[in-house]
């Protein structure tokens, strides 16, 4: 029997894949601020034909919290879901279309992108430490990408004490780990950040 929870991440998956089959660059982005923490994806089209499929998905509302169903068989917004916002993209000569959501602590481990992404997410907070890893083989890649590379970008406001991103921009305190082919299947995110130090003290 297929329940409404199915039909809704099979939904998910649905505009997961219309999106990876673009060929457009994927950008997803996890900033860890002292008000809360934000979600953020990108979907950048390389070429006007790109950017025309994938305004397909703009009518599409992603909701916010994994296992968040609603009525099965109505896939537009209804009443007593949250989503994403949602935006499309058209400045400085990129065009595409931006997801956000809003967390925080505990509301973070139910976001609806990264478990769909991942068989395990975990955010955990102690001793004013936050955890953050994932199971290896990220879904996403896996079921729908091509060749290209998909960037998952953590930010923080705190310091990072360790890490295991594929590439760190310390001026801005951002760490960004790159799924490809090569990886995808034997690849995790592990961060370790420690809150009682600021990265801009």
């Amino acid at each position: 029997m297929v329940t409404s929870g199915d039909m809704m991440k099979k939904i998910f998956l649905l505009f997961l894949l219309l999106i990876f089959m673009t060929g457009c660059e994927v950008n997803y982005n996890l900033k860890i601020g002292e008000k809360g923490i934000v979600e953020t994806i990108n979907v950048l089209a390389d070429n006007e034909t790109e950017y025309q499929k994938i305004l397909t998905q703009y009518e599409i509302p992603v909701s916010l919290y994994f296992g968040d169903s609603g009525d099965r068989y109505n896939v537009g917004f209804q009443e007593g879901i949250e989503y994403y916002e949602r935006y499309l993209i058209e400045e400085n000569a990129q065009k595409g279309l931006k997801y956000i959501g809003y967390f925080g602590s505990n509301s973070i481990r139910k976001s609806n992108i990264i478990n769909s992404c991942f068989e395990n997410f975990n955010f955990l907070e102690s001793d004013n430490k936050i955890y953050i890893s994932t199971s290896n083989n990220m879904y996403c890649y896996g079921t729908f990408s091509g060749n290209g590379n998909v960037y998952v970008n953590i930010e923080s406001d705190y310091m990072v004490i360790y890490n295991n991103a594929d590439r760190v921009d310390r001026e801005n305190n951002i760490y960004t780990f790159i799924f490809n082919a090569n990886n995808y299947t034997d690849k995790c995110i592990s961060m370790t950040i420690d809150k009682d130090y600021s990265f801009n003290a």
